[in-house]
């Protein structure tokens, strides 16, 4: 009976050795697959956080592959439109030698692909590649003490399109006009369809040469740098001045606020007018040569009349500028303007015309290029006769 029962047991505690030896390799194989899968999981977030896409299940791959396909056919996505914008800059520094700042100036903006547009004893003004823009402007301001910075960008990719829609319709009609040229019989017809395709001629270079502008400023970005010496300076004259306007005029930049009234000066088709300049600011302009033409307004104050202002001007910008000319204008009334050269960059010329207006002084500037083409001083001088008369 005892040797049964011991039977019994063995037979018992085989049983549950065995059920303990499956539970323990069922244990091994979940503890196993738990760990694989943790550690599967752990490298796929790693890659997450490293900037790496996971890898796609195998199973699942190309059916998502195909579904993106399906959805990329079904909803493309939109290519995101080119603007084209002109940068400017103007910085002032204080430094102790202008001439040694300058030079270095000039010596980058040829090396980054870039020209010297003018130069002057207390500043100059470089063209740079727009894509070495900001880098630029942030290289200048290390060269001294950096008392003023102004960042101007305008959005003239509207303009352009528009420039460029024109200059295809009148080519387009042009075009018809030749083909009803060939079939005109009459002399008078003929010369009527002359009359027009040289019209349209004139329109089209008119638009190809504000396009040619447009161009090469949206290449080039203009980075104006005035240099103050911190050993001491001219400017006490300037700022004698007592009149904050004039004190402030300078040939290479905006100073004076936008025209009253959103009067449109019309220069014909030598200069690209820039129909969005900076908020408050004037009306500007600018030929494929360089000359550069402003119109504001400032207040008559003191009020005075033509006279008075010719001969304020004469007074306090013949000691700053060197061949001041003084001349007038006549278009219903007499405008009297300035014609002057900048000292330290004899290659360009400053005019300057005023018009009192009751409560405002109108205000036109143009800087020309020593060697411009005549045409552009006159466009300018009659923009200015049509606008103020």
């Amino acid at each position: 009976m005892k040797v049964k029962s011991f039977a019994a047991a063995s037979a018992t505690g085989r049983k549950i050795l065995s059920v303990l030896a499956g539970a323990l390799v069922f244990l091994s194989l979940l503890l196993f697959f738990s760990c694989s899968y943790s550690s599967a999981k752990y490298a796929e977030e790693d890659r997450y956080y490293q900037g790496e896409e996971p890898a796609p299940e195998p199973e699942a791959s190309v059916s998502r592959l195909a579904a993106g396909a399906v959805m990329d056919e079904s909803r493309p996505e939109a290519p995101r439109e080119k603007r084209s914008r002109i940068y400017s800059a103007s910085l002032e520094l204080e430094v102790p030698r202008p001439e040694p700042v300058r030079d270095r100036i000039a010596a980058r903006a040829v090396e980054l692909g870039g020209r010297v547009e003018s130069i002057r004893s207390d500043g100059i003004i470089v063209l740079v590649p727009a894509e070495r823009f900001f880098t630029t402007v942030a290289e200048f301001e290390e060269l001294g003490n950096l008392l003023d910075r102004s960042i101007e960008a305008w959005d003239v990719s509207d303009y352009i399109r528009d420039m460029e829609t024109r200059l295809r319709l009148a080519r387009e009609a042009r075009e018809r006009l030749y083909t009803l040229l060939e079939r005109a019989e009459e002399a008078d017809e003929r010369v009527a369809i002359l009359r027009e395709i040289r019209r349209l001629t004139e329109e089209i270079e008119g638009y190809q040469l504000s396009l040619e502008t447009l161009a090469e400023r949206v290449a080039f970005s203009r980075i104006s740098v005035a240099l103050r010496s911190s050993l001491g300076s001219g400017a006490e004259q300037r700022a004698a001045i007592p009149f904050r306007w004039i004190r402030d005029l300078d040939p290479f930049a905006v100073t004076i606020p936008r025209l009253t009234g959103g009067i449109e000066p019309d220069l014909g088709p030598l200069y690209a007018v820039f129909s969005e300049p900076p908020a408050g600011e004037a009306f500007y302009a600018e030929s494929a040569d360089g000359a550069i033409v402003r119109f504001g307004s400032v207040p008559n104050e003191p009020y005075g009349d033509a006279d008075f202002w010719h001969q304020t001007l004469l007074h306090y910008l013949d000691p700053l500028f060197a061949d001041v000319e003084a001349f007038r204008l006549s278009g219903g009334k007499l405008l009297p303007g300035l014609r002057m050269s900048i000292p330290g960059s004899p290659s360009y010329r400053y005019e300057l015309i005023v018009f009192p207006d009751g409560k405002q002084l109108q205000v036109a500037e143009a800087l020309f290029p020593e060697r411009s083409d005549p045409a552009l001083i006159e466009s300018f001088r009659n923009a200015a006769t049509e606008v103020f008369r």
